[in-house]
């Protein structure tokens, strides 16, 4: 069940952090993953050739609408974040050999893959695809 009210999605998101930080680096990010599973989802909220109207992470919880590559976005804020975690983190457009695209988180060089199960990591030896776009979340503002 996601939470309504923004204030109370900010303290989730801030215990969801601090919560992970306990964590070894693979449970973090299925409680990342489970966490923005519950996120309501709409069609065409961020779109990819826009990077410099990309909202950051306070935004983002504000707006509270969530197409794919809005959630990869907040997956990767929420990485990024955790202080613990000195690991790469890319955002990435991908397709799987069907040609069904994906906004895919790449966390640990690529190891661990976020949003493309809503609610849990996939290693990349469970998922074939190729990337056809990627930025790295380091180069995203988080102010």
């Amino acid at each position: 069940m996601w939470i309504d009210r923004f204030e109370d999605r900010l303290k989730s998101w801030s215990t969801l952090r601090s919560q992970c930080e306990q964590l070894p680096l693979k449970e973090a990010l299925d409680f990342i993953a489970n966490w923005w599973g519950s996120a309501p989802r709409v069609n065409n909220v961020i779109h990819w050739n826009d990077q410099s109207n990309w909202p950051d992470p306070w935004d983002l919880l504000a707006d509270n609408s969530f197409d794919e590559l809005a959630l990869a976005l907040g997956m990767s804020y929420t990485v990024s974040m955790i202080e613990k975690f000195d690991c790469s983190v890319e955002i990435a457009q991908a397709k799987d050999d069907q040609g069904q695209e994906y906004n895919l988180v790449l966390v640990d060089d690529r190891k661990y893959i976020l949003n493309y199960d809503p609610w849990s990591t996939v290693s990349k030896e469970q998922f074939e695809f190729k990337i056809t776009n990627f930025i790295d979340a380091r180069t995203l503002r988080i102010e």
